[in-house]
């Protein structure tokens, strides 16, 4: 009986060995080949922690700010705190993370777009939700809607927006890839919705999202650094070609279909108890929409562009909040958006938002800034 232990510990002890490698990987220093590059959430961590009591403004949102909005141009000593996908549950968690830590912080940046203010981690990018857990101690949100509160149509329909039909851009017509994650984490006999084991381990909040092996490398490599700088900004490189207009207009209805207003309604009770603290702290919050392309804010569910914008306005104006909404501005031609998207902004693209949103941050000659700016 002994012989057989001892045999059965040294054919498991490699595995666990591996396993353990594996998940030490994920969660410090990963990409896809597990080299020493540092995961984003770690390099914003350290410059934010190294940095504490020079800060004097923080960035929140989702990649629109995360590509968008360059800190080092900024007047004020600044860290990009923005995250892909990151909707206003952790923009106010992973800010009320660092408020008692940062003495001279006065503003508080928080980049408004739809889709992230409209729709839940938990239902896009779940393996996301344990990272913030082991970086900022942010539990998995309670309260969360299912995946059928958002308009999604059955895969077999053909999306229109308007009078235009985009079903034949050349692939299937927006099948609901959520459905099966709703699924798993739906399931009641799911182990791993029972434990949550997805909030302690990397390997298995990978594993709940993606299934296949070339899934998780691409989302290893959407969490890598690569291109990040210090303060947090995401350098997206510079204009190389034209955005693909087919592939954003499926992206815009894409993403209309995962918005509800529901979850809008939700999110914005977030901000509003987060604000009114900032407030009673004096620090300012300001909010902001990085530029899109007309054409990509044009194929936006209309009815969910008014929605979006009633409510937000309404936020502004019950807070007497400032709020830059430079989502349809002129001054950004095709050349300062990322390709193939037409909603992010490349890095000349970033640059020159940043030093308008800077300008119009210290109510200093905005109109020459935007002049020498906008040719």
């Amino acid at each position: 009986m002994k012989h057989f232990i001892v045999k059965t510990v040294l054919f498991v002890l490699p595995f666990a060995c591996l396993i353990l490698w594996v998940e030490s990987g994920l969660r410090s220093a990963t990409t896809q080949k597990f080299t020493k590059t540092k995961i984003s959430y770690k390099v914003k961590k350290e410059y934010t922690e190294e940095n504490k009591d020079s800060l004097q403004l923080i960035v929140l949102g989702s990649s629109h700010a995360l590509y968008g909005v360059n800190p080092d141009l900024l007047s004020l000593k600044s860290v990009n705190l923005a995250h892909r996908i990151q909707d206003p549950y952790y923009d106010v968690n992973v800010a009320n993370y660092y408020l008692e830590k940062l003495p001279k912080l006065e503003k508080v940046l928080i980049s408004v777009f739809f889709y992230n203010w409209g729709s839940e981690i938990l239902l896009t990018e779940p393996a996301r939700i344990n990272i913030y857990n082991l970086y900022y101690n942010i539990p998995r949100e309670d309260k969360v809607y299912s995946v059928i509160d958002a308009p999604i149509f059955e895969a077999n329909l053909a999306l229109k927006t308007g009078n235009k039909d985009f079903s034949s851009i050349g692939r299937p017509v927006l099948k609901p890839r959520l459905a099966v994650e709703k699924k798993y984490w739906s399931e009641p006999f799911s182990i791993n919705e029972f434990l949550h084991l997805h909030e302690y381990s990397q390997i298995i909040a990978l594993g709940a999202r993606y299934k296949y092996t070339f899934e998780a490398r691409k989302q290893l490599a959407e969490f890598n650094s690569v291109g990040m700088s210090p303060s947090g900004w995401w350098s997206a490189g510079s204009y190389t070609r034209e955005p693909n207009w087919k592939h954003a207009a499926v992206g815009a209805a894409e993403q209309s279909k995962l918005f509800s207003e529901k979850v809008l309604v939700k999110n914005i009770n977030y901000l509003e108890g987060f604000i009114q603290h900032l407030l009673d702290k004096g620090i300012e919050p300001i909010l902001f929409q990085v530029p899109v392309e007309p054409r990509f804010w044009k194929e936006i569910f209309p009815e969910i562009r008014s929605v979006y914008s009633k409510r937000v306005n309404r936020l502004v104006a019950k807070n007497g909040l400032r709020y830059f909404d430079h989502s349809q501005d002129s001054c950004f031609t095709s050349k300062d958006y990322k390709a193939p998207f037409a909603d992010h902004l490349n890095s000349s693209g970033a640059n020159k938002f940043t030093k308008l949103l800077n300008a119009e941050i210290n109510k200093k000659d905005e109109i020459n800034i935007r002049k020498s700016l906008c040719h």
